[in-house]
């Protein structure tokens, strides 16, 4: 799938591999979050960048796992509309992005957004999100030292809340175990589909305030 496609912005990314390295202080870092969806529906994945200086230009390549996710667009931040953008999936699992404007950009704010559909049928499965190879330069000529994260999609089976248990239905033995997961994850690993049983109030993580919900509602007094 190819969002925008020009001979022009395909001759950048190479010119952008070309510029030399900028000073240590240009250090640009990428970040994203782990996400948590349903198998059959939409999930977006964002990379954030901050801690920058400005710069005009950029190309990545992104990486993920085909029997999981299937890619169906991206898009740049809205900081950084108006200019050239090109993104294609040039393999089975693989991305090929490349942004470029005229003149340097200085934002703290989301840099591109992918966005998939978990596999019909995937089960409670992971892809890692991996954005590598890298480069980004600015309006000087000089390349941009980038550190990011790898995020993380979490496939889930269909959610029941509170079912941390898996079991079909909602009691006592999901509260120890919720509660075992709160005090300590390594004690006690749940699965994709029983953490996001386990989310009581839908924040995205696990902790003792879902404890507290699910208690209500084993012992009759609701969510």
């Amino acid at each position: 799938m190819k969002i925008k496609l020009s001979a022009a912005i395909i001759a950048c990314a190479a010119v952008i591999s070309s510029f030399p390295a900028a000073a240590a202080e240009s250090t640009i870092k990428l970040s994203a979050e782990n996400c948590l969806v349903t198998q059959g529906e939409e999930v977006c994945v964002s990379f954030s960048v901050s801690s920058n200086k400005g710069f005009s230009g950029f190309s990545a390549e992104i990486t993920y796992d085909p029997a999981i996710l299937d890619f169906r667009s991206a898009k740049p931040g809205a900081m950084l509309s108006g200019a050239s953008f090109y993104c294609t999936d040039t393999a089975p699992g693989k991305l090929s992005i490349v942004w470029a404007d005229s003149k340097d950009r200085t934002i703290s704010t989301k840099l591109i957004s992918i966005y998939f559909d978990a596999v019909e049928d995937a089960g409670d499965m992971t892809s890692p999100v991996k954005i590598s190879a890298i480069d980004m330069a600015n309006s000087k000529h000089e390349r941009c030292e980038v550190k990011a994260d790898t995020p993380f999609v979490m496939v889930t089976e269909d959610v029941l809340t509170g079912d941390v248990d898996r079991n079909g239905s909602v009691g006592l033995t999901d509260l120890v175990r919720l509660c075992r997961y709160a005090a300590d994850p390594s004690d006690c690993p749940l699965s994709n589909t029983a953490y996001a049983n386990g989310d009581i109030n839908e924040d995205g993580f696990v902790t003792g305030a879902d404890c507290v919900q699910l208690l209500k509602t084993v012992s009759g007094g609701g969510v």
